[in-house]
């Protein structure tokens, strides 16, 4: 693994995870990168992986993961037999854009002790990595950065226990407009205005309603 123009950067924190396909046959691989950025990740059974990396330095995002021609971030990282062997070249990059705005409650008033969830916009499964949660301030403010460039929505949540349901695109689509649309492009900034989503309807959605 490298980062992207920055060859001293720290990687001895960085961690990469394999997610298999098939979750109730095969377990989730993780394994540790090495301070020269390899890494090896051994006894993969055959299936299609999602790759993701943890412990990234700030404002650091995946931007590339290739197994030869194979575009790991499109079609997934595809084992076709246990004894496969191969080298993935993955690449973070300092470059990502930021999101800052403010969150206000139904009264106007700057909401504190809530949350914004940024999550990627498409459809089916997503990386888990892409998405990101901020906290915000003691006047309803907040700041994400390190997000890899495309199209995202944000929502602004009372409280969120778990940020991972975003993952369940069911949950996505219950949703419905709650959220804000909005475009990241590398090293840009996006500033928004959000309206804080009542907790009712974030339990309707997580109900399946």
């Amino acid at each position: 693994m490298q980062i992207e123009a920055n060859k001293s950067a720290n990687l001895s924190a960085i961690r990469i995870k394999l997610t298999p396909s098939d979750s109730t046959m095969f377990e989730s691989k993780e394994v540790q990168v090495r301070a020269d950025g390899s890494f090896v990740v051994s006894h993969v059974p055959a299936d299609t992986y999602t790759l993701e990396i943890r412990n990234v330095p700030d404002g650091v995002y995946l931007k590339s993961a290739k197994l030869g021609e194979q575009d790991v971030l499109k079609s997934g990282l595809i084992v076709p037999e246990a004894a496969f062997s191969g080298k993935i070249e993955v690449v973070g990059s300092e470059n990502g854009g930021k999101i800052e705005g403010s969150v206000l409650t139904a009264e106007q008033k700057p909401a504190t002790g809530a949350s914004v969830v940024v999550v990627p916009y498409a459809e089916g499964n997503l990386r888990s990595d892409l998405l990101r949660r901020a906290n915000l301030d003691q006047n309803g403010n907040f700041s994400l950065a390190g997000i890899a460039p495309g199209k995202y929505r944000a929502f602004a949540l009372e409280s969120v226990d778990d940020p991972g349901v975003f993952l369940d695109p069911g949950f996505r689509r219950r949703l419905g407009d709650l959220g804000q649309s909005l475009h990241v492009d590398e090293k840009g900034m996006v500033r928004l205005e959000l309206k804080l989503i009542p907790e009712s309807k974030m339990q309707s959605a997580a109900a399946g309603n």
